[in-house]
């Protein structure tokens, strides 16, 4: 299944179960709260009771803290980040407001974990939550630093997503609170007067009371940001099991809340919806940002019946080339596969040159499923060009030939008017000839044609005709 096919499919799951679900607790959210709660009222004095179980005490008091352990971390990525450039006076103040920000968060978390298991809280607590909340702070960013610098770097811009998103559904969340003012049905069995519950669609304006929306449903569906973190390449089951795993923990701690009487079934729906909304929101356009609406994470099957995506075709999907765009085909060397495409391509090649693939990406051509892409155009258009390197060879070989005769010519006009002497073959001595005497006569005898050098060849080269002639003679 594709990413936006997965996708859709949990959207239209979520609404209808939403819609469901929304109607119902519309009808008997009370009734529902007071069930999975255990709220009785005595008979001998009417008083309402309500003893929260352990188990959901638990819950509450801890499992905020998986948001804002996320949202610390991206701070720390951020504050990272910003530090490199802690020379100008912005980004160092940038810096020092990103720490008093993480260690807010923690004080945050412990305010609200102390004031779940105390009911109470004075000033001996608020010191020992202050400590704790620093301790955590350099804990956390120890931790942070320990990791590669180049990791730190690859995450500045999910830590940046991610803390908006968290920001926005934290602020969302609290506002709604604030304004809403739904009293919860522990507070209502503690002033043991029932007139006291309204409906979801009706608001109390600013009562103190924070039940409408449920804020651990909001904070634990967050964690669906976790997908922004994932490799590009990982695998769409992977991610839905991730999401399945999230949304499991998300309907578990709603249901917790209930059975604590802090919320109502109307409460958890809309701080999961209200969040998932966000979540959604920044997903989609995150991907959009960094793939541009390709996602690399595509289906791990072909369309040749299932197979498994070959390297090549990764590596293709990675980079939003066509794999039919791809044109793959052997050299004499069976381990030797070369690239070349009309389309977009991965390398960059000089003109009539063709890219080289290394050994290990050999593989032989699968059959591709053709959507725009025309085989026979891309077939026409590679004899198109096969032609035109054809042509380019055959004009370099002209242009040897002729240079090869013009220095030839060149040579044989050296030869012109050249006259060779011609050396008549010479009878071989005998050995140990005896020696004649000389008679001297006083004058010395004219050499004799054979044995002097009287023969002679003549050449000439005529330029118009373009000949060389020769002629001997005994000049």
């Amino acid at each position: 299944m594709t990413r936006k096919r997965s996708r859709l499919v949990l959207w239209i799951c979520v609404e209808i179960v939403f819609i469901a679900l929304l109607l119902v607790g519309s009808k008997y959210d009370f009734n529902i709260s007071v069930i999975l709660s255990g709220m009785a009222q005595r008979k001998d004095d009417g008083v309402l009771t309500l003893e929260v179980a352990t188990w959901a005490k638990i819950i509450e008091a801890f499992f905020e803290w998986p948001a804002l352990f996320f949202g610390a971390f991206c701070l720390c990525v951020i504050s990272y980040n910003l530090r490199k450039k802690a020379n100008d006076t912005k980004v160092l103040l940038s810096v020092i407001a990103l720490d008093i920000l993480l260690v807010a968060l923690m004080f945050f978390g412990w305010q609200t974990t102390f004031k779940d298991i105390l009911q109470s809280v004075g000033t001996v607590h608020y010191v020992i939550m202050v400590l704790l909340s620093l301790f955590f702070a350099v804990m956390i960013k120890i931790i942070v630093e320990k990791l590669p610098k180049k990791t730190l770097t690859q995450m500045l811009l999910p830590a940046l997503v991610t803390a908006a998103a968290l920001l926005a559904i934290f602020l969302g969340i609290e506002l709604i609170k604030l304004v809403w003012g739904r009293v919860r049905l522990r507070e209502i069995a503690a002033a043991n007067d029932i007139t006291l519950f309204t409906s979801w669609f009706v608001p109390n304006w600013f009562s103190g009371s924070k039940s409408f929306p449920s804020g651990h449903a909001a904070n634990i569906t967050s964690m669906l940001l976790i997908l922004i973190w994932l490799k590009p390449t990982t695998s769409e089951k992977k991610r839905n099991i991730i999401c399945a795993a999230i949304l499991t923990v998300t309907v578990f701690v709603a249901f917790s809340r209930i059975c604590a009487g802090a919320h109502y079934l109307t409460d958890t729906l809309f701080g999961f919806i209200i969040s998932f909304i966000i979540v959604q929101i920044t997903i989609v356009k995150y991907e959009k940002s960094v793939y541009g609406g390709s996602y690399p994470s595509l289906s791990e099957t072909t369309a040749d019946g299932g197979k498994r995506k070959t390297p090549r075709e990764k590596q293709l999907a990675v980079k939003k080339v066509s794999p039919a765009a791809d044109i793959l085909y052997s050299n004499d060397n069976e381990n030797e596969w070369t690239y070349q495409s009309s389309y977009k391509t991965m390398y960059d090649t000089a003109p009539g040159k063709r890219a080289t693939l290394p050994a290990r990406e050999a593989q032989p051509i699968r059959p591709i499923r053709q959507t725009s892409f025309s085989l026979e155009e891309a077939l026409a258009e590679q004899a198109a060009r096969e032609a035109t390197l054809a042509a380019q060879a055959d004009e370099e070989a002209k242009k040897l030939e002729e240079g090869l005769k013009l220095a030839s010519t060149g040579e044989i006009r050296k030869l012109a008017d050249i006259s060779v002497p011609i050396v008549p073959k010479q009878e071989p001595k005998k050995a140990n000839p005896k020696p004649k005497k000389k008679k001297s006569t006083g004058k010395k005898k004219a050499a004799s044609p054979q044995s002097g050098l009287a023969v002679q060849m003549h050449f000439k080269y005529d330029n118009e005709n373009k000949t060389l002639t020769s002629d001997i003679s005994d000049d």
